[in-house]
């Protein structure tokens, strides 16, 4: 059986554990704040477009401005890969006040932007896609996110695109952890108490990673001025 392909994700050392992430398929991080979920994906995205790869970032959370500036910090100018071409990164923040505010003056709670508006926004040659993050566009209703979110991986699977679907950890809760059971790998960043050394710190779970051979326990890791660090 043919291996499959990866990409790398710049974080040194879970590239020697895993190989790299499945090319072509789609991985959730999960995590609270200040776990280094966009920094993951950040240090990922900056690793696809310095090997020629197109890269569009959805940018819903946080402003084009605001993740161009947290990658600067880390020593990464995402506008000289905006400039080749390589790396769009697309604003979500500003349509989704929009329609806070439009679904706020009709007084209606029905929503008009879905899973499906996100993913809209993708170019047709697009390698990698980077959801920041997925939650603003859930519907309450479990099976409605399953069916939705179920249809969009099976559509980017299609087409060969590899996903990276940052969704946080009160929502995935929510939604019963289903984002985990359906994306082929699952990685879950959190931080812990260590009692013993009487501080806190980052661990990430690798959930699973089909056709990977994956550690069983979890990784501590290290956010540093170059990005994730697997201690």
């Amino acid at each position: 059986m043919k291996a499959i392909e990866r990409i790398k994700t710049g974080i040194t050392e879970l590239d020697q554990i895993t190989g790299g992430i499945p090319k072509g398929r789609s991985t959730i991080l999960i995590g609270g704040p200040g776990t280094g979920k966009t920094i993951f994906a950040l240090q990922a995205a900056v690793t696809s477009a310095r090997e020629g790869l197109n890269v569009t970032y959805l940018c819903v959370e946080e402003s084009p401005e605001d993740i161009r500036h947290q990658a600067a910090v880390l020593g990464w100018n995402l506008k000289t890969y905006e400039e080749k071409g390589i790396l769009r990164m697309v604003d979500m923040v500003a349509p989704r006040a929009m329609n806070t505010l439009e679904r706020k003056r009709a007084g209606s709670s029905q929503r008009k932007m879905d899973l499906f508006t996100i993913f809209n926004k993708m170019d047709d040659d697009t390698d990698l896609v980077v959801v920041d993050s997925i939650g603003c566009f859930i519907d309450p209703d479990i099976q409605i996110f399953r069916d939705q979110f179920d249809l969009i991986l099976y559509q980017l699977r299609k087409k060969n695109v590899t996903s990276i679907i940052i969704m946080d950890a009160s929502t995935s809760s929510e939604m019963k952890d289903i984002g985990m059971f359906l994306a082929y790998s699952a990685i879950r960043m959190e931080k812990k108490e260590n009692t013993f050394r009487g501080r806190r710190e980052r661990i990430m779970d690798i959930v699973k990673m089909r056709s990977t051979d994956i550690p069983l326990q979890p990784v501590q890791y290290e956010i540093t001025d170059r990005g994730i660090v697997i201690i």
